[in-house]
């Protein structure tokens, strides 16, 4: 395997910030940290705000109010190609141009580091290398985007993000397309780059396994955040989520697993048809 050469992370931090949308609060007062090296989760039901609140983050989306920092630097301060450096954003659905290789849209992570005319330099060959290999992906670099599957499709847009080399990664629903096997190939990648890593999540269990911490997104707002035990309690579920949580642990591993009810009254069981 091609080793990944390594990359500086970069720290998050936000303060108050509130994103509207026709008037109507989308984001509201939201503050978080981010660690550098760390890995941190977005959690919340469909409709919080986590994409909205993860493009406002990077640049990529409105900010009514509020500050960004990446490290000591001011977001508002960074040029696009200047924080494109720092933090890469890979978004839960990407347009593939129907007429390049899967190198070449790899590839397209390396324009921000790209002097003109400097494309196809040997150091942008390496970094696009590396970054299939790390995805699983440099058997198909020859192939035409339009050939791969909907998984195949997420592991290279994830190793164009690689390839942009930037000490923070943003991710939104990174596992979207993908089999189990897979998200767990992926998820276990992202721990391993020694990056900063912010993503949204659906999958509250691997949330918790994977994440240093965990922010939980509720109606535009942070209900509850800090390190998988205390973000994701069973009482934060049931009143985010609707669910009712359990905690078992796993025998063979020793690893607390989450296991969810509904909050909805059942008939019980036997009485179906009585």
């Amino acid at each position: 395997m091609i080793p990944v050469a390594p990359v500086a992370p970069v720290s998050l931090s936000a303060a108050d910030v509130r994103v509207r949308i026709d008037g109507r609060a989308i984001i509201d007062g939201v503050d978080m940290q981010v660690d550098a090296g760390s890995v941190v989760g977005l959690v919340g039901p469909n409709g919080s705000g986590k994409s909205t609140l993860l493009r406002a983050l990077v640049g990529l989306g409105p900010r009514h109010q509020g500050s960004v920092h990446l490290g000591d630097l001011a977001l508002e301060s960074l040029s696009a190609r200047r924080r494109a450096r720092l933090v890469a954003f890979v978004a839960q659905e990407e347009e593939m141009p129907s007429d390049l290789l899967v190198h070449e849209y790899v590839a397209l992570g390396r324009l921000p580091h790209a002097r003109p005319w400097s494309m196809g330099r040997a150091r942008d060959d390496r970094a696009v290398d590396k970054a299939l290999d790390a995805v699983g992906m440099a058997a198909l670099a020859h192939s035409p985007v339009d050939n791969l599957s909907g998984g195949e499709r997420r592991r290279v847009v994830l190793a164009r993000g690689l390839a942009q080399d930037c000490g923070l990664v943003v991710l939104d629903e990174p596992t979207n397309h993908l089999d189990i096997r897979h998200q767990l190939e992926l998820l276990g990648l992202l721990r391993r780059q020694g990056r900063t890593i912010l993503m949204a999540m659906h999958d509250l269990n691997l949330a918790a396994a994977v994440c240093d911490r965990v922010y939980v997104l509720h109606e535009g707002k942070v209900l509850a955040h800090g390190a998988p035990e205390v973000a994701l309690s069973v009482e934060v579920l049931a009143e985010v989520f609707g669910v009712q949580a359990f905690r078992l642990e796993n025998v063979a591993t020793g690893r607390t697993h989450l296991v969810f009810e509904d909050t909805l009254a059942r008939v019980p069981r036997g009485e179906e048809t009585k």
